[in-house]
């Protein structure tokens, strides 16, 4: 499934699951002290955030991106095995807390 979380091999493409616009994209330089390495996010219309972490970033800050556009890579150097992680989180305003994270399942059943 496009953009899953799972076992990948190195330099798969993450395609965005849903149109939106790109609110960080940060590859990873090296993997020293990188606990997720590369990273981009898509915050969409309904202002849900979709985050892709291990991963080498093909967009840019404020770029507009359409569901299924190819927005970037899984890493080949920062995890072993190879692999993406998917985060949705209701706002980016909200921040990393539990109560602001969504379950990605649900989203792909």
């Amino acid at each position: 499934m496009p953009g899953s979380t799972g076992s990948r091999q190195a330099g798969t493409v993450v395609r965005a699951p849903v149109g939106g616009r790109i609110i960080e994209a940060n590859p990873a330089t090296n993997t020293s002290g990188q606990v997720f390495g590369g990273t981009a996010k898509i915050e969409a219309g309904d202002r849900k955030v979709w985050i892709f972490r291990h991963v080498v970033p093909s967009v840019r800050v404020g770029e507009r991106v359409r569901g299924g556009q190819p927005v970037a890579a899984v890493s080949r150097a920062d995890s072993v095995p190879t692999h993406a992680h998917i985060e949705i989180r209701k706002t980016n305003e909200g921040g990393h807390r539990f109560e602001n994270m969504l379950d990605p399942l649900s989203f792909f059943r």
